[in-house]
């Protein structure tokens, strides 16, 4: 049986994801030493742990992004921004929507494609973001 989450909930929620990306942490940290001290491209997902957005890119986008060519170029790793706090650096912004994706080159955010779209739109998307046709 499905509960209804109160409205007061949500500013609640609001206030945990903002304090987790100004909190410094491991996770920020992790991402920033592993990207830096390789050459090759990453894609970092931020998501708000198992919400049915996550569910929804997961079940919908991921596959396409598997099955894409830019797999094998840049392997893909998840953050659930309720879990841990993390640190944005490297990036040129701060997360403020779950999901995001974000294309990191040598430790630096290259783009991101911030919240869901049709899985034909968002493929596009993320070929722009990849600089390709």
């Amino acid at each position: 049986m499905c509960r209804q989450v109160p409205v007061r909930v949500f500013p609640i929620l609001v206030a945990m994801v903002v304090a987790a990306f100004l909190a410094p942490g491991p996770v920020g940290a992790a991402l920033d030493r592993e990207t830096a001290s390789r050459s090759d491209r990453e894609i970092v997902v931020f998501e708000a742990g198992r919400s049915p957005y996550a569910q929804v890119f997961r079940d919908s986008i991921l596959p396409l992004i598997n099955s894409s060519s830019a797999r094998a170029e840049a392997p893909v790793k998840f953050v659930d921004v309720l879990a841990t706090a993390t640190d944005p650096a490297g990036l040129s912004a701060p997360i403020t929507q779950v999901p995001t994706l974000v294309l990191m080159r040598d430790g630096r955010e290259v783009g991101r494609i911030q919240g869901l779209y049709g899985p034909s739109q968002y493929m596009k998307l993320f070929a722009a973001l990849l600089g390709r046709p």
